[in-house]
């Protein structure tokens, strides 16, 4: 019997971003520091390399936190009028629901050569392909839109949260005006 060992390194991480915010709406501006924390993980197998497989889970979090710090800054909300940057949260919740597209796009495609594959009659095939392409194509696409855009609903109001968070842990650093 083969057994496999393993070992998992997970770690955490934090990042600051100095930035200059202004707010589109009524031009309020102030220096600002921007918090984001990211995770990241990696595997030594049989325990080999366990030195830089600790070390890439730590860069795997300190590069998250950075993008989570730039998503979060794109996301706050001013302080003076609580509006966000024009199509901040149209851009978030098209980038969560990107995956949907590839879920509606290639899984029905990949489900409807499948039975064509093994449909084995000719002539047979010719009308139950049709019909069956239309059936499995129209189901399953219906099925992956709806956890496609369940799944994306999800990150978004995950992503929506994580910058309602930053937002209280934006520091202002200078006199704002």
């Amino acid at each position: 019997m083969l057994y496999y060992q393993g070992e998992q390194h997970r770690a955490s991480a934090g990042a600051q971003q100095s930035a200059e915010f202004r707010c589109a709406h009524c031009g309020w501006t102030a220096r600002v520091t921007i918090a984001g924390i990211g995770s990241g993980s990696s595997h030594a197998a049989y325990g080999l390399g366990r030195t830089a497989a600790s070390r890439a889970a730590g860069d795997r979090a300190q590069a998250e936190a950075r993008r989570a710090a730039e998503r979060n800054g794109r996301l706050m909300r001013c302080r003076k009028c609580s509006r966000r940057a024009p199509g901040a949260e149209r851009r978030a919740a098209l980038h969560a629901s990107l995956h949907m597209v590839w879920s509606v796009a290639l899984f029905p495609i990949l489900v409807a050569l499948l039975f064509m594959a093994l449909a084995s009659d000719k002539k047979a095939q010719a009308v139950s392909a049709n019909t069956l392409i239309v059936i499995v194509f129209g189901t399953s696409a219906l099925l992956a839109l709806g956890i496609g855009a369940a799944i994306s609903f999800r990150a978004y109001r995950r992503w929506l949260a994580e910058a309602e968070q930053a937002g209280k842990t934006v520091r202002i650093e200078g006199g704002a005006t």
